[in-house]
């Protein structure tokens, strides 16, 4: 299901846009990150140009050894195959019962709540 909700935002492609040292795709259903060059600590923002940010694609940041922590918003509903594969020292931040949680649970990633959970 993951994948195909990323292969359909890559499907209604409208436009690629590159900002902040990634791109991203604007689709009918949101915004989707399909590549990255990132270190550090990258909060990904729930909106973009006033369009949700949605899915992350398939190896968007995968091999960004440097990048050391993410913050995926509540808006992230799909994060595409080895997104962040080769990234063995990142910490994730989600929002408890997120998507993005429950995704860093199955794939046994390193992972915090905000510390407004605490």
């Amino acid at each position: 299901m993951r994948k195909l909700l990323c292969v359909l935002c890559m499907v209604l492609f409208c436009g690629m846009l590159f900002a902040a040292g990634f791109t991203y795709e604007v689709n009918s259903t949101g915004i989707t990150f399909t590549s990255g060059s990132y270190t550090g600590a990258l909060v990904i923002p729930s909106t973009m140009n006033g369009k949700k940010v949605t899915c992350i694609g398939d190896s968007a940041f995968s091999e960004c050894d440097s990048l050391t922590s993410v913050t995926i918003p509540d808006s992230v509903t799909s994060i595409g195959d080895g997104a962040f594969d080769d990234n063995p020292s990142l910490t994730f931040t989600v929002s408890k019962g997120s998507y993005a949680a429950r995704y860093a649970k199955e794939n046994r990633l390193n992972y915090q709540y905000p510390i407004d959970w605490l």
